[in-house]
């Protein structure tokens, strides 16, 4: 189980991420770049976007992550937990939530957050 809660919370983040930083991580930043993300283009050191317990599986072992693309060939990720070996094995975790990850990334790409941006700014001007 928190497995599961933690493979979800790293795909928020990196979603996160790519909303930030217009990318994902590349597999060499892998997740560790979520606790320490690039400085501000002024050199300023920017807020973590996640807590080191919450980059790990419920056994203590680092979250896997690979930069992947997905069927829509929209760039995306990978997260998995090797499980309680701490193995690549048949008890490995995937979370079954990818697709409404790849959904979201999609209306991310599409520019949906663009356009609710766009509309909030327009139902406040017209207030």
């Amino acid at each position: 189980e928190a497995t599961m809660i933690n493979l979800r919370f790293v795909s928020i983040a990196l979603l996160l991420f790519q909303v930030i930083y217009d990318r994902y991580p590349t597999e060499e930043e892998g997740l560790a770049i979520l606790l320490n993300p690039p400085m501000t283009p002024d050199g300023e050191k920017r807020d973590p976007i996640a807590r080191p317990i919450l980059i790990e599986d419920g056994w203590g072992n680092p979250i896997q992550y690979r930069h992947a693309t997905w069927d829509n060939d929209l760039p995306g990720f990978e997260v998995w937990s090797w499980g309680p070996d701490g193995d690549e094995s048949e008890d490995d975790i995937r979370p079954d939530f990818m697709d409404e990850i790849v959904k979201t990334a999609a209306m991310i790409e599409a520019g949906a957050l663009d356009q609710m941006d766009s509309a909030t700014s327009e139902s406040s001007s017209d207030q």
